[in-house]
């Protein structure tokens, strides 16, 4: 054995090179440890974000269907009222101002602003309906016309626009924060590959050493 090898054995056989040796191996599990928290913690924070936008997009878009199933109701009931429409649509009142409680539940600051804005007016756009339908059972056409293009549309219009530019939006949001989420999991999948890698690696190394350290103390 030539004299450069004897000496490069001999420093990793000294007792300075083993107390390096188990700090090594110490840092190493830790660092691995660390690393699997991160990843876990990273991942399950992006899926968390994941599932409460798609929730937030679902409760709008239910919001958003009942705006339109209450338009649809009014219009049946005004060309053949019947108590079965009155309670459909009352059903449909009921779907929407649930998903409006959900969006308040599940949203931030600008949701629960839109949610008691669309409130109020949903409030007045119910008390007109109410006119207009004892207009409708009544038979007074003229009044129900003039319900309807003064009361209702217009409130009823505010809503339908508030609801469907924010269920869109929401919708494009939530697609998103998963395919966020989708990155996230390569970019995490990508950085477990390397880091036990290199924590294998390390681990090795430091082992030889610590090996090494071992025998020296036999031979002493």
């Amino acid at each position: 054995m030539s004299k450069s090898s004897t000496g490069l054995v001999d420093r990793f056989q000294s007792p300075i090179a083993g107390r390096i040796a188990l700090a090594g191996l110490a840092s190493v599990l830790l660092f691995l440890s660390g690393f699997a928290v991160w990843a876990a913690r990273t991942t399950n924070e992006a899926a968390r974000n994941a599932r409460r936008f798609n929730e937030l997009s679902d409760s709008y878009a239910r919001a958003r269907f009942a705006v339109a199933e209450e338009r649809s109701l009014e219009r049946e009931y005004r060309l053949e009222p019947s108590e079965g429409t009155r309670r459909l649509f009352d059903q449909t009142s009921a779907t929407f101002l649930e998903s409006l409680a959900a969006i308040r539940v599940i949203g931030d600051r600008s949701d629960r602003d839109l949610v008691r804005k669309m409130s109020l007016e949903h409030k007045r756009y119910l008390m007109a309906i109410d006119r207009l339908f004892s207009a409708v059972d009544a038979g007074l056409t003229a009044l129900v016309r003039r319900i309807d293009q003064q009361q209702i549309n217009p409130v009823f219009s505010d809503i339908e626009e508030r609801v469907y530019t924010a269920s869109f939006q929401h919708q494009a949001e939530a697609l998103n924060r998963f395919r966020s989420l989708e990155e996230t999991e390569g970019q995490v999948l990508v950085g477990t590959v390397i880091a036990f890698a290199a924590g294998l690696a390390l681990l090795a190394i430091f082992s030889v050493i610590l090996v090494g350290h071992k025998r020296l103390l036999r031979k002493g």
